[in-house]
Order: C-alpha cells, then structure tokens, then sequence
C-alpha cells in the first residue's frame, strides 16, 4: 500500500552555502529523463574521448572516461545535473562570478553549480528524491499475504525474541509404536 501525499505543487529545498532551489515535483517522467541522459551523455563523452586519442590528442579536465569506475561517476553527475536542470524553477544564494548580481538559471548555471559543488548536488539529490523513496519505504510495510490481504497483520508478541531453545522433538505415541513394532514383524522371514 502506498500514500498519495507527494507534493502537488513547486517547493523550496534548502541546500548547503545558503542556496535555496524551488522545484517542481518529481515524477517518474523526470526521474526517467535523467538517468536515460546521464548514461546517454557518459558514453558520448567516452566516444568521443577515445576518438580524440585515437588520433593522438589529449582528453584534458574530464576523468579518464575509458575507465568503467569514472564513466559510472560522470554518469551519476550527469543524472544529478539533468535532474536538477529539470526541476528547478529558481533559486536564491546563486551569484555571477565577477558580480554580486543574482545569476539566472539555466541549463549551463545549473550545470556548472552542480559540477564543482558537491555537496549541493548530494544534498539536492536526497532532498528532491525522499518523497518518493518515502513513498517506496511506506508500501513496504503492507505486501500482500498468502491469504489474499493487502494489510499488515498486527504484533502481538511485543518483545518476544527468537533466541531460546528449540521445542523437544515429540516422541512417538504408544499406538505409533506398536504399529511400527507390527510392521517390522510382519516384514522379518
């Protein structure tokens, strides 16, 4: 059983340094559409990094994309930022470089905030994505049973461990015995 009580409307997250982002809420469209362009954009980039050294150049500020750990890496960043460019709406505490002037937001700011600030993308990231992993843990608590009822049977042994000794091992009844006596008789030459 899940609980329909994902945000409705756009909201504000507040992020490390004193950002602030106001985002639309996540779907499945716009968690599905970062993570295809993450692993699209990764293997693009290693394409192109192999092609440029084939032909005897140098890849220069990306991690070596040939490798299977940091293309994995560039990915998740690339996801981050995708699922950023598409979820905020605007934000507070982001300046221009050479100003004090408020910087807009686009598809390069958003970028570039998420690149080389970390702990923004991560906190971004749990934040924008608990109401659905919420979701997600909330409906593991009610699974169908055996029975055909989707509701969770109450406790009723609060406290009840599973530690302790195990049940003795029942002893055949007297009539169980002379039965299992008869047959051995019954089978001898």
């Amino acid at each position: 059983m899940i609980r329909l009580n994902l945000p409705r409307g756009p909201y504000w997250i507040d992020l490390p340094f004193g950002v602030r982002v106001r985002v639309r809420p996540m779907t499945t469209a716009i968690r599905e559409q970062a993570v295809a362009r993450g692993l699209r954009l990764a293997a693009e980039l290693g394409q192109h990094a192999e092609a440029v050294e084939q032909a005897g150049g140098a890849v220069v500020g990306l991690p070596e994309l040939l490798d299977p750990d940091a293309r994995a890496g560039m990915s998740q960043m690339l996801y981050v930022q995708g699922l950023a460019q598409a979820a905020i709406l605007e934000w507070e505490g982001v300046l221009e470089q050479d100003s004090d002037d408020p910087a807009p937001v686009s598809d390069e700011k958003v970028a570039e905030v998420f690149a080389f600030f970390p702990a923004i993308a991560d906190s971004f990231t749990v934040q924008y994505t608990a109401p659905m992993r919420e979701a997600i843990v909330e409906g593991k608590g009610s699974r169908s049973s055996p029975g055909g009822t989707t509701g969770e049977a109450p406790i009723i042994a609060e406290g009840a461990g599973t530690k302790g000794s195990p049940a003795r091992k029942a002893r055949p009844s007297r009539s169980t015995a002379k039965r299992s006596a008869a047959r051995t008789s019954n089978t001898s030459p």
